[in-house]
């Protein structure tokens, strides 16, 4: 039943040396996935900023063409106005 081995400083650092890198690259990683995550969530915000500027500059196109339909409709209007009264004129 002595099969076992000696805990030794030499097998604590070769020990160490397989598991402090293992440490580093899980902590590297982490750091990473956290960089990601808050890289997402800036764009998601981002992203949600411009939409909603995009549908505001949507119904402002939407209030200037309704602007501009009734300029255009009070501007024949007014040039129906303007040859009746030439008309008139022109019968007196």
């Amino acid at each position: 039943m002595s099969d076992q081995i000696p805990l030794t400083f030499e097998l604590l650092g070769q020990i160490m040396g397989i598991v402090t890198p293992l440490i580093g690259v899980w902590w590297w990683l982490s750091r990473q996935i956290s960089a990601v995550r808050n890289a997402l969530a800036a764009y998601q915000l981002e992203a949600a900023e411009k939409y909603t500027r995009a549908e505001h500059l949507r119904q402002f196109e939407e209030r200037l063409i309704a602007t501009e339909t009734r300029t255009l409709e009070a501007i024949n209007q007014l040039t129906g106005r303007i040859d009746n009264l030439i008309q008139s004129n022109k019968k007196d």
